[in-house]
This record gives C-alpha cells, structure tokens and sequence, in this order.
C-alpha cells in the first residue's frame, strides 16, 4: 500500500512537470492557458510534490483554507509561484539548528476581491539590506549549489503581470 502511494505521489509529480514543461512552450509561443481554475487544488499538488523534500529536511507542511477559492488565469503558473514560495519556505531551515519549529504553514483567504496566499516559515529570516534585493533576477541568499536566484523573481512577475496582484515580503 505504502509503494501504492509513493507511485501514486510519483505519477502526480511527473504530469505537474509536464504540465510545466508545456507552460514553458506555451510561454515561449506567447500563447496562455486561463481557465477559471481552483487555488486549493493547485495548493494541494504542491503539497504533495514537495512532501519528499520536506520530510527529509524534517519540515511539516501545513495548509488552511476556510473556503474553496477560485479564480481565472493560468494554473500552471499559479502552482509554479505555490511551489517556489514553498521550496524557499523549506530552503529556509537548511542552516537553522532548532529542529523542534521546522514548520511551513500555507494559508489560503478573500477578502472582498481580494485573494491572500500567505507562505511562513519561522527560518533564519532575511536581512533589512537583502529584502529590496530579494526579486531580482539571480539575487540568492542560499549558499552556492542551491540555487541560482530566479525563482522570487520568477513569483513576483507572475503575480504582478498574470494575476495583478502584489508580493510583499515580511521577516524578522
């Protein structure tokens, strides 16, 4: 049962790659896939892509919707923002000694016209001087080997461009 699943979870995480994979063309084609689509839904794939990566840097993933929130554009770029907050989220205790508060908490709200996705992580934080850096294309604080610096600049384009949204970012 428990292979089941792992090939289940392994199947999933191959069609979201593909699915990402023909963004990406698409992109390249100038060509868009918007389609009224569920924010949850897209949430909940990321959660299971990345619970190997959590689980081995002892990370619990949690998520809180109060509600089934919906909204128009392309899923696939919505799950890559999900998935590069998330990731940067668990990449945040890579240096941090305290195992005992290693957690990821998602959490999903509307407020009006307004859709919330929130990302926290309670990691080493970022400093005052690096935050006005932190959406430029290959700004990175991780150290060499764990990234290249393109994926908040990849979010913050996203939101702002496909979705008309904001990113802000707050750390202490």
């Amino acid at each position: 049962a428990e292979v089941s699943e792992y090939i289940g979870k392994a199947i999933t995480a191959a069609k979201k790659m593909e699915d990402m994979v023909d963004a990406v063309r698409k992109q390249l084609s100038r060509q868009e896939n918007k389609a009224l689509f569920s924010i949850n839904d897209e949430i909940a794939q990321v959660l299971e892509v990345l619970s190997h990566k959590a689980q081995k840097s002892g990370v619990v993933m949690r998520f809180f919707s109060r509600q089934e929130i919906k909204t128009y554009g392309d899923a696939v770029k919505f799950n890559q923002v999900a998935l590069n907050l998330a990731a940067n989220a668990i990449d945040a205790y890579r240096d941090k000694e305290n195992a005992d508060a290693r957690t990821v908490t998602m959490s999903l709200a509307q407020e009006g016209n307004a859709i919330i996705f929130e990302v926290k992580d309670k990691g080493a934080g970022i400093s005052e001087e690096n935050k006005p850096k932190l959406f430029e294309p290959f700004f990175t604080t991780k150290k060499e080997g764990y990234g290249i610096g393109i994926g908040l600049s990849i979010v913050k384009r996203i939101i702002e461009k496909d979705f008309g949204g904001s990113v802000e970012v707050i750390s202490k």
